[in-house]
């Protein structure tokens, strides 16, 4: 009886469309509204407490960051904080709801070392169909749907490679590139080999299929990366040439080194 009383009163208080402060974490005292892109983290806000702790690990006030996929902004806030005003982000969301919730809590916040892109990120520059379910968080590019298509909205979106982002941007340093596009990881970095020859930056991405694990992992390791599991809790990656669901394969969130750099 009070378990369900207590339910009630937290589904009443942070229903959709109210604004809190973030109470725990490293997001600590930003404001935040509830939707179904943010869910409850205005109640606690480490639920990427591995990928923060990366975060936290390779950048420094002053630097560049990527964020590629941003969705409502958890990753771009933190990347905000940490960077400082001295730094920069670039949060890139082809989601046109998520895009919005994401300008709302950067201006909330008052971030603004932050340029938002409402575009995609491929291996070529032209233009795409991003499609979205109803009351749904994600959209995909329409290449990468493999179900049933009358469920889904479709919308017209710019893509761009990172590369040609770069230069548009002048960017003079990139020190991480962070990618979870549900399944579009590989051919983002396809269009990225003149950022990774000029910059050798970290990359942070989050695989979703085992044809993705394959691909990328073969990519990093042709470039002279080393790659590690976020989560040091799970098994070690060994074998590159295996995915999911080999257990030392390449899978789930990984972080990619430039080898002769190392984590301190």
């Amino acid at each position: 009886m009070r378990d369900n009383l207590f339910k009630k009163i937290i589904k009443w208080y942070y229903r959709e469309g109210s604004i809190h402060r973030i109470l725990f974490g490293p997001l600590k005292g930003m404001q935040f509204r509830v939707s179904i892109f943010t869910q409850l983290m205005a109640i606690y806000s480490d639920v990427e407490r591995w990928h923060q702790k990366r975060f936290r690990e390779i950048l420094k006030e002053g630097d560049v960051v990527i964020d590629v996929g941003a969705n409502w902004g958890v990753h771009t806030l933190y990347f905000s904080r940490i960077v400082g005003n001295q730094g920069k982000v670039i949060a890139i969301e082809p989601y046109n709801l998520a895009f919005e919730e994401l300008k709302w809590h950067l201006q909330k916040n008052y971030c603004k070392n932050v340029i938002t892109l409402n575009i995609a990120v491929g291996d070529t520059d032209g233009e795409g169909i991003i499609l979205s379910k109803p009351h749904h968080p994600h959209g995909i590019l329409f290449e990468y749907i493999k179900e049933n298509l009358s469920s889904y909205k479709g919308n017209k979106i710019l893509i761009k490679t990172l590369d040609s982002l770069i230069r548009e941007l002048k960017l003079e340093k990139v020190s991480l590139i962070k990618i979870d596009t549900e399944g579009a990881e590989a051919k983002i970095l396809k269009g990225a080999e003149q950022t990774v020859r000029n910059f050798r930056p970290y990359f942070i991405v989050d695989l979703h299929t085992p044809e993705e694990d394959l691909s990328v992992g073969k990519w990093f390791s042709e470039r002279g990366y080393h790659l590690q599991r976020i989560n040091e809790n799970l098994p070690p990656i060994l074998n590159i040439e295996k995915g999911w669901p080999e257990k030392n394969g390449v899978w789930g969130s990984i972080l990619a080194i430039p080898k002769k750099i190392t984590l301190s």
